[in-house]
């Protein structure tokens, strides 16, 4: 069987290249889809609700989904500000 506390050590890769991802977005290099990310959140999300008292893992990874979800959604220019073209 193994340790219970593998758990944590993938918690802990998972949420450290999630914010890794976050900060790429914030600085214009990594450009994630929205819906995709939203979507990567809700599974987690709806697993860690049906199973509360232990699903710490669960939790992590909707949680580094919603945080890239919400970086992306901040950092998309609306549609009418984003020039046509430099030529």
């Amino acid at each position: 069987m193994l340790d219970p506390h593998w758990v944590f050590v993938s918690a802990v890769l998972g949420l450290s290249g999630s914010v890794r991802y976050a900060f790429s977005t914030m600085r214009g290099t990594a450009r994630p889809n929205v819906v995709t990310w939203s979507l990567w959140a809700a599974a987690p999300l709806i697993g860690f609700f049906a199973q509360l008292d232990g699903a710490f893992a669960a939790y992590v990874l909707a949680l580094c989904a919603v945080l890239v979800s919400i970086v992306s959604a901040r950092r998309r220019a609306p549609p009418h500000a984003r020039a046509v073209s430099r030529a």
